[in-house]
């Protein structure tokens, strides 16, 4: 559960100021963000944290102090700085220093190795640890990215703005697993500028994919279907696996905005005999899309089309192989028992919902933390039986 910062709270009032006014001194558009800042909901981008302390007089760690108080108990693991380059061999790291130092003389197709190896390990990471560690890695690099771009060779921009494109779409998801939405917009809406200026076309697709996704977090029905039928209507021609997944979060989509079952079915098999037929795609934008994930994310759609129990069966199938990395285990169970609560097994529902609490605070996924929340509303009317009530303390006092 999100934590209150008080301290924040109260720095912004000693100064004088309402959270309107913060938020005009800060140049932020809506000043609901403040107040979101504050109930610990969102973190303000990297990028406003300057801004931000200039108007609050204090210097950028007193600022983590206010914003992140649970840094300093350890309640935090996944602020905790980690190694940006843990990738790279000495030799590589030593060519990486230098190249920074000097990006216009000596950043070349090398560093961009580096720089593209190095975002492919936190993402491999991210699936053991979820983001622990993982979101301030992720965004230190992209800040070298960023100061990079400004001096590299005309030649070599182009290609950087790729690889920085790939690891903001990554941080935008981080940002989505542990509820920082407004980063997480900040960071797609980067991840857009950089592949188009990259003529990166398919990753102007999969970000649109994943601002849908996003949608569906925040169940904006609307949203969720229109962002997919962009990705997949665009002028480009996306790898046949993020196409599958593009068309099943169309199904999605339909189901959320009261599409009948038999439409919702035959999009799914769309997806499926797209997949069945994909012979290629086993690297790059998509590649880790399987048949396991077409059938999570198919029981999403029979959850959405008022088929909890077909949806259960689904993620129970999956999760049995044990296929899936930790995080994602623990994020497909919880939605596992929010669909056995819908289909009316409340013991089961708490039973399942247990291990994916263990998972929870073991990843920092406040996904999974959000999903064991809806599950306990549907539980409220078995609230007495004490598997439930196991499973409310649980959520209470370790998410």
């Amino acid at each position: 559960m999100s934590t209150p910062r008080r301290a924040f709270a109260a720095r912004r009032k000693a100064l004088g100021y309402t959270q309107e006014e913060f938020a005009v001194a800060v140049r932020i558009r809506d000043f609901r963000t403040v107040g979101r800042w504050e109930q610990g909901e969102n973190t303000p981008h990297p990028r406003r944290r300057a801004r931000i302390a200039e108007v609050l007089k204090v210097t950028l760690d007193e600022l983590d102090a206010l914003l992140h108080p649970e840094i300093a108990s350890g309640e935090a693991p996944w602020k905790r700085a980690v190694d940006v380059w843990n990738a790279l061999e000495p030799d590589d790291r030593t060519h990486v220093t230098a190249a920074m130092k000097d990006p216009y003389s000596t950043f070349g197709t090398r560093t961009l190795h580096c720089f593209d190896r190095q975002v492919s390990a936190h993402m491999t990471n991210d699936g053991a640890d979820g983001p622990i560690g993982i979101l301030p890695a992720i965004t230190e690099l992209l800040a070298a990215v960023e100061r990079c771009a400004l001096d590299v060779p005309a030649e070599i921009r182009g290609q950087l703005m790729a690889v920085g494109a790939r690891g903001a779409e990554f941080a935008g998801w981080l940002c989505r697993d542990v509820r920082e939405l407004d980063s997480a917009s900040l960071w797609y809406g980067r991840a857009m500028e950089w592949a188009h200026e990259a003529r990166d076309f398919p990753m102007v697709g999969y970000i649109l994919l994943r601002k849908s996704q996003m949608a569906f977090d925040d169940r904006d029905a609307r949203r969720v279907l229109a962002l997919a039928q962009a990705a997949n209507a665009g002028p480009w021609q996306l790898p046949v696996r993020v196409r599958t997944e593009v068309i099943q979060q169309e199904a999605r989509g339909l189901a959320m905005t009261g599409a009948s079952l038999d439409v919702v079915e035959r999009k799914l098999d769309e997806a499926c005999q797209l997949l069945t037929g994909s012979t290629s795609d086993r690297a790059g934008l998509g590649s880790s899309y399987d048949d396991s994930t077409l059938r999570l994310r198919s029981a999403s759609c029979y959850v959405e089309a008022g088929k909890p129990g077909r949806a259960a069966d689904l993620y129970r199938e999956v999760l049995d192989t044990n296929v899936l990395s930790r995080r994602d285990s623990g994020y497909f169970t919880a939605r596992m028992a929010s669909a056995l609560a819908l289909a009316g097994e409340p013991d089961e529902a708490a039973n399942v919902g247990l291990r994916a609490a263990e998972t929870a605070v073991a990843t920092a996924s406040k996904r999974t933390s959000r999903e064991l929340r809806r599950a306990l509303v549907t539980l409220e009317r078995w609230n007495k039986r004490p598997g439930i009530r196991q499973l409310e303390e649980a959520v209470r006092q370790g998410i």
